[in-house]
């Protein structure tokens, strides 16, 4: 995500025009890294079979994920996009 970053800010066209709208990037960059990828781990990549996991947790894991992408789904229906243009 670090070099996303980077590349983005270095063109000056993808991280924001303002430094809210690049705060407001960087937010939702690390709610992806907090809350959507390490879900991955127990849902997308154990029905991919990278790993095994019990039913009981592969359901949980998908719980939570289901609930955190309401939050962006919430997000996505004030907006056309996350942040900015």
């Amino acid at each position: 995500m670090a070099i996303l970053r980077y590349l983005a800010r270095k063109t000056g066209k993808f991280y924001g025009k303002s430094p809210a709208e690049e705060a407001s990037i960087d937010q939702w960059l690390e709610f992806i890294n907090g809350q959507i990828n390490p879900l991955n781990m127990t849902t997308l990549y154990a029905n991919l079979g990278y790993f095994q996991v019990t039913q009981e947790k592969y359901e949980a894991g998908k719980k939570e994920l289901l609930n955190s992408l309401k939050t962006i789904d919430a997000q996505l229906s004030k907006t056309d996009f996350l942040t900015g243009n």
